[in-house]
């Protein structure tokens, strides 16, 4: 795995389910505090920064006791990761944009990465959000990512590529762990040509 970020501090990362985009993102949080510590780290050569707060939304913390749901949770975490964040933040975070209304879920997502590009802190984020990816591609300061997917052993490879984004392959997994064809079929169906077309042309865009 290759990962350089100079001009742009974001990170977007996209790609398969089960194709390593949390364990970059642990990796990542893993590695910038061995390097603060003086250990050493497990690369050819790596090069970071020195960062004074490390900030991450990874996981699940919904709670029954405390009223909250999957999406408040997540709510919840962003919202003092954005007040809190500075130029010496690193920030982690995982399937943004998730848990609610895809429209509302990736405007929110733009909104946040927006205040924290603003912020000038450095953020990795992994989403699986079209439209975030392709508003990504065109803003200045960051650069999309994609977990590479190998179409014909239908297998994630665990490779990075930086600059474009990475497909999903949603439908090709689900039919890996064994739904059936027809469900399959009409899945392609249901999900229009637009969200078609864009995987269509991230999968030529890998090979």
């Amino acid at each position: 795995m290759s990962l350089k970020l100079t001009n742009e501090k974001i990170l977007l990362l996209s790609g398969p389910n089960a194709g390593g985009k949390t364990v970059v993102l642990k990796s990542l949080g893993l590695y910038a505090l061995m390097a603060q510590c003086g250990l050493f780290i497990p690369a050819k050569e790596a090069k970071l920064p020195i960062f004074t707060r490390f900030m991450a939304d990874i996981g699940d913390r919904q709670s029954m006791e405390d009223d909250l749901s999957t999406f408040s949770a997540h709510i919840q975490n962003l919202a003092r990761i954005v007040k809190e964040a500075t130029e010496n933040t690193l920030i982690l975070l995982d399937e943004l944009g998730t848990g609610t209304d895809p429209d509302a879920g990736a405007a929110l997502s733009q909104a946040i990465i927006e205040a924290l590009l603003k912020k000038n802190s450095t953020v990795v984020a992994t989403t699986h959000l079209g439209s975030l990816k392709v508003w990504a591609s065109d803003k200045s300061g960051i650069v999309n990512g994609g977990m590479i997917f190998d179409s014909d052993a239908l297998a994630p490879t665990y490779e990075l590529l930086m600059g474009i984004p990475g497909a999903s392959y949603a439908l090709e997994i689900s039919k890996r762990m064994g739904l059936g064809v027809n469900i399959i079929n009409r899945s392609k169906e249901l999900v229009g040509d637009g969200s078609v077309n864009f995987e269509n042309i991230l999968t030529i865009l890998e090979k």
